[in-house]
């Protein structure tokens, strides 16, 4: 009687050792429903008559039984493993398999400002025979902007069994936004405001317009100045256009900066034959002025679909 009890209870015990394992073995994301159809006994190869232990029996079995499991345990391991792999990337998909995104990074940004003032002797509004020209020169500054980066990600293994079902043809990425300054505009950009006073039509063509940067000729491009050697101004009429000058990636840290129209028509006669043309010119001087502010490098990761653009 006394060898029956001690069996009954030795019995129980690696039960009670089994279940104890098996929830150590499975993770939250790995629920398996347990059902206990036949007793440990059966891995020494004694069944008592009772039916085929089942799969999850086998597994919780050999858990709780030191050594190695017998033939029948083992080839039932395998299929615990793969009943289970479906629980487990829908039973993860709620919750954040991988590392929490990384916090945001501090980053500089920092951009070379153009800062532009009118020498002494420079007017802005000039006029000479019957044509006025006015220039305003478009100031420069530093505009934040957002660089994108995207490379691919590396997904949990239960966001990618996930992924095949809910993200068909997507790509599990790692998207990057760093934040810098532009210089804006990208380079020198001057508006014209001509007032033809003459009794003919003013015409631009013919107009030779020059830039000086730091002292030497800068060679622009016909492209650059072409509204105005194509601007016709009818008598007593007014037209506003546009001429563009180096790029700031051209400029020194500091200096002057000049523009020159020469040849500009400024008087005809009754027949509109030309009898005088003059030069117009304006003086500049500029410093390149750092400034610096901080900003915040974002990450996220996840499906294409799933990320803000």
């Amino acid at each position: 009687m006394n060898r029956s009890a001690t069996a009954a209870s030795a019995q129980c015990s690696n039960r009670s050792s089994s279940r104890e394992l098996l929830k150590r073995a499975t993770r939250p994301c790995l629920r398996l429903a347990i059902v206990w159809h036949a007793p440990c006994s059966f891995l020494d190869g004694k069944t008592h008559g009772e039916q085929e232990p089942t799969a999850t029996t086998a597994m919780a079995c050999a858990l709780a039984k030191p050594g190695i499991p017998s033939m029948k345990t083992s080839a039932a391991l395998p299929l615990v493993l793969i009943i289970s792999a479906p629980f487990l990337g829908a039973s993860c998909a709620t919750t954040s398999a991988g590392a929490p995104p990384p916090a945001d990074r501090e980053v500089k940004m920092t951009c070379m400002q153009p800062t532009m003032t009118p020498l002494q002797e420079t007017k802005e509004m000039q006029l000479k025979g019957g044509v006025q020209i006015i220039l305003a020169m478009e100031p420069f500054q530093c505009v934040s902007m957002i660089r994108t980066e995207t490379r691919p990600g590396s997904p949990s293994f239960a966001e990618q069994l996930l992924g095949r079902k809910t993200h068909p043809g997507q790509r599990y990425v790692e998207v990057t936004k760093t934040p810098y300054f532009s210089v804006k505009p990208e380079r020198l950009k001057l508006t014209l405001k001509i007032s033809n006073q003459l009794s003919r039509v003013f015409r631009g063509a013919g107009t030779v317009v020059q830039f000086t940067v730091a002292g030497k000729t800068w060679s622009n491009k016909v492209e650059d100045y072409a509204e105005f050697t194509n601007v016709i101004v009818p008598p007593r009429g007014e037209q506003q256009i546009e001429i563009y000058g180096p790029p700031t990636s051209a400029m020194p840290r500091q200096g002057n900066i000049g523009l020159f129209l020469y040849d500009v028509v400024t008087k005809t006669d009754a027949a509109g034959n030309i009898t005088e043309k003059q030069n117009y010119e304006w003086y500049y001087n500029y410093v390149l002025q750092t400034k610096e502010e901080t900003g915040a490098e974002h990450k996220v990761e996840g499906w294409e679909g799933d990320l803000p653009s």
